[in-house]
């Protein structure tokens, strides 16, 4: 689901991220996403699941938006993301963000 308040998009995801919906949800996303916007947020509180073909989605989507000035988030995600994000992005491109705390 897609929620967009002025210029800022957010992208709700639930379920598993594996490779039979990664590449739908990341052509999604980019459909929505427009140059204009100052942020763009995934909200993966409900998500189960993610493997290395969701990791690879964020990591494409990150590059995508933020090479159009937009600030990429991958918000709320539920331990189990966070554990596979921490070995696959050790450097912390990615940005993060649980409730008010960014990690």
């Amino acid at each position: 689901m897609f929620d967009r308040a002025g210029r800022h998009l957010t992208v709700y995801l639930s379920g598993e991220i594996d490779v039979a919906v990664a590449k739908l949800i990341g052509d999604a996303v980019v459909e929505h996403h427009h140059e204009s916007d100052e942020r763009v947020w995934l909200d993966m509180a409900a998500v189960t699941f993610c493997d290395s073909s969701g990791v690879g989605m964020l990591f494409r989507l990150h590059d995508a938006i933020e090479d159009d000035g937009t600030m990429f988030v991958v918000y709320d995600p539920p331990p189990i993301v966070r554990s596979v994000l921490g070995v696959a992005d050790p450097a912390g491109r990615l940005k993060l963000r649980t409730g008010d705390r960014w990690t």
